[in-house]
């Protein structure tokens, strides 16, 4: 058993395989180094492209992910026009579709690399733009917190679809920005349904499981209240205090759900 240890983090590893890190003294679980499924979802719902360019792509977040140093790729929708704005502070090449072989050559410079949905390389050594944003995270470092500044940037300024893959130092990679996972629209509506029925039972035709089936009906909503509608958060709501008016003694307090703006129909199945 034996430690690596750098700036303020260490982990503890037995026969090379890490059993646990701490960063600034808190302990957590190795997480695995990258999600190829996630990858693989988000790439398709952020682009219109075919699963071979997916599949191209992905080969060559694993070879990045091999950088001691670390590493940043910038895939963008625009990754042309992006690559002239960004001239003064990068260094534009020839567009190139990406192999393993550059990859390993071009993420070995300090600086993003810019490619567009089908690897196609137009800058490389990118320092990228933005402003100050409530999304930042100190804990997470210089890298992370550029692709944060530059996301919520080029979205808002530019409309521009962009995903940015951060590979870290010690080869764990973060995606940005980290799409909720989508969930089955007729499972919504059918927990709607459900507290609809609850709400329409008489006291007299109510058994004893009537307070923990609500109480598990809210929880499910405030733990899934990204993927609803204002309309739907307002139906709940009523149906909520509808239910906990005629509810005796002590009984829990929810809060109020409301509609998150970045909600929309990609995020349902």
């Amino acid at each position: 058993m034996r430690t690596t240890v750098t700036y303020f983090h260490f982990d503890l590893l037995y026969k090379d395989n890490v059993l646990m890190q701490v960063s600034y003294g808190i302990p957590k679980l190795p997480k695995p180094k990258v999600n190829k499924e996630k990858f693989f979802d988000d790439v398709a719902r952020k682009f219109d492209v075919k699963l071979k360019s997916i599949e191209h792509l992905w080969s060559l977040i694993k070879v990045a992910i091999q950088q001691k140093h670390g590493t940043m790729i910038v895939i963008s929708g625009e990754a042309e026009k992006e690559a002239l704005r960004l001239a003064n502070q990068s260094t534009l090449i020839k567009p190139q579709k990406v192999d393993k072989d550059l990859m390993a050559v071009i993420t070995s410079i300090d600086g993003a690399v810019l490619i567009d949905r089908e690897s196609v390389c137009y800058s490389i050594g990118v320092i990228l733009d933005g402003v100050a944003s409530e999304n930042g995270d100190p804990s997470r470092g210089a890298r992370f917190n550029s692709a944060i500044r530059y996301i919520d940037y080029i979205e808002k300024e530019f409309k521009h679809k962009v995903l940015i893959v951060i590979v870290s130092e010690d080869g764990y990679v973060d995606i940005i920005p980290n799409l909720k996972p989508r969930i089955e629209k007729s499972l919504l509506l059918h927990q709607i349904g459900e507290l609809k029925e609850l709400s329409e039972l008489n006291l007299s035709d109510r058994d004893n499981n009537f307070r923990r089936d609500f109480y598990h009906l809210m929880n499910w909503f405030e733990v899934h209240e990204f993927y609803l509608s204002q309309i739907q958060c307002d139906e709940i709501n009523n149906l909520r205090v509808e239910i906990q008016n005629s509810l005796d003694g002590i009984h829990i307090i929810f809060n109020t759900l409301k509609a998150n703006d970045l909600m929309d129909e990609s995020y349902f199945i």
